[in-house]
Formats: C-alpha cells, structure tokens, sequence
C-alpha cells in the first residue's frame, strides 16, 4: 500500500466512493453515510469490538495474524493554554452535565458511534494513547 495524506476526511471519502482509491481508514460517523449510500464497503472496523452500527462488518483483530489490533478513536474537549481556570470549571461541569444526559448521550452514539464517556481524565487518556503509540511505532 502507498498512503496517501488527505486533507480531510470529504476528499478521502469522495475519491473512494469514486473508485480513485483502493482502500481507506475513516471514522464510522464519517463513513457511515458512503456505506448505508452503498458507495463504499466496509471491509473491516479498528476496534478490538464489532461497531454496534455495522454489526457484520468483522474487526481487523479477528484477522489470526493481527490479534489484539485495537485502533480506537476519540475526541476531547480541549481549550488554549491559559484559560481562566474558572472557565476551565465552568465547561468540565457543563459537559459533565450533558454526558449524563441520556438524549445528548443517544445523539453522540448516532452522530459519531463511539459511547460518551465522563470518567476519563484527559490528560491521562492523552499521555496513555501517546505511550502506546510509541511502543507500536517503535517495533
């Protein structure tokens, strides 16, 4: 394979539906219009999970020879370096409040088919994802 840096998901998405690419990797949310569209195929998801959306679609750790593959995507709400730490306070609880909302909690499942979380620090999550990428680049 030769990869090829996009500038965004909506060209990745155009050309494979396209047939300009043979393959590609995007989010469920991004893809999943192309998919129910019929303009591409799902081939395989990156977590270690089936995706409640595309139940059939097998995972790349079922593959006997990438066992344990686990590519998970994940969005943080993040702000400039010095913000005001009431501020800080102010959106944590906002968002605090949204996540145990169940009707934001269902649109974020629908909209972006990964399960809202408010136990993650994420800072912690960061470091974390950082280190285990390290580790996989460095084999």
């Amino acid at each position: 394979m030769t990869h090829v840096p996009y500038r965004g998901v909506a060209p990745l998405g155009t050309d494979l539906a396209g047939n300009n690419l043979e393959v590609g990797v995007m989010g469920i949310a991004s893809a999943k219009a192309l998919i129910d569209a019929g303009k591409v195929v799902p081939i395989a998801v990156t977590t270690k999970e089936r995706s409640t959306k595309f139940p059939n679609v097998p995972t790349v750790a079922e593959h006997p020879l990438l066992n344990g593959y686990d590519v998970t995507g994940w969005f943080v709400l993040a702000g400039p370096k010095n913000l005001p730490a009431p501020v800080v306070m102010k959106l944590k609880s906002t968002l605090q409040s949204a996540l145990h909302s169940p009707q934001f909690r269902r649109h974020l499942d629908d909209a972006i088919g990964i399960p809202a979380r408010d136990d993650e620090d994420a800072l912690e999550l960061i470091k974390m994802e950082t280190q285990r990428y390290k580790s996989i680049v460095s084999n």
